[in-house]
């Protein structure tokens, strides 16, 4: 916590109206030791990792022992979270409620389930990645025009977020700063042409995943997974 420092916030809207909780915290009370700053930084994260934990046992009800070993006190979640201060949980928590909500099987429309992952896009944008599987898998279950109106709201309520931050400052810090270039550093050189491997591997996966015949709920975790190990292997 710097004050009267100007620091650049290098992601979408919604996470820094989370993070700022914290902020407004501090804000309240300057005098807080350095110990208890930090603690009060990580309180959103913590209340997203519990979240998170809630929804798990809603998908899985009959395996909470291993949802609360394997995911709740993970050791990777503890240090990436609690040490390093890493923000993915939020974002990746917000997701995991979008597929529960469009898998569960009381489904009740499409709306939450949308909003969610626009939250969820709002807070880091590489949860972009998964908008055609989500779209894939509304078209193989539900037809063309329920996984239209899952696309028309996402993109909607994202713009209706994002466009009152709309500056240039905003589209070179957040939309298109150093890490979305990521995927272009590293390819296979071919001729006089530069074969991008993880957008390669993307596009492949897309392409097999679109000539299955039905998607499942299990499925649909999987590949959310397999998605984002493609990110971590060749980024």
């Amino acid at each position: 916590y710097a004050q009267n420092q100007k620091i650049d916030f290098p992601y979408p809207p919604l996470m820094l109206f989370i993070e700022s909780s914290g902020g407004l915290v501090l804000h309240a009370f300057p005098k807080m030791p350095s110990f208890l700053q930090n603690v009060v930084f990580k309180l959103p994260s913590l209340c997203f990792d519990i979240l998170g934990l809630y929804w798990l046992l809603l998908m899985f009800p009959n395996e909470r022992k291993y949802a609360g070993l394997l995911y709740f006190a993970s050791p990777i979640i503890i240090y990436a979270t609690y040490i390093h201060g890493q923000l993915d949980i939020i974002p990746t928590v917000l997701l995991l409620g979008c597929l529960y909500e469009l898998t569960k099987k009381t489904r009740k429309g499409i709306i939450l389930p949308a909003i969610l992952y626009s939250c969820a896009l709002l807070c880091k944008l590489h949860i972009v990645a998964l908008l055609p599987l989500m779209l894939m898998f509304l078209y193989k279950r539900d037809g063309v025009m329920q996984s239209l109106r899952f696309c028309l709201i996402t993109i909607l309520f994202a713009c209706a977020v994002m466009t009152p931050f709309a500056s240039e400052g905003f589209l070179h810090g957040v939309l298109f700063n150093d890490e979305q270039s990521i995927l272009t550093k590293v390819f296979m050189p071919f001729a006089d042409l530069k074969i991008y491997i993880p957008i390669l591997v993307v596009v492949l996966m897309y392409y097999v995943i679109l000539n299955l015949n039905m998607i499942n709920r299990d499925l649909l975790l999987s590949l959310s997974g397999l998605l984002f190990t493609v990110f971590l292997t060749f980024c």
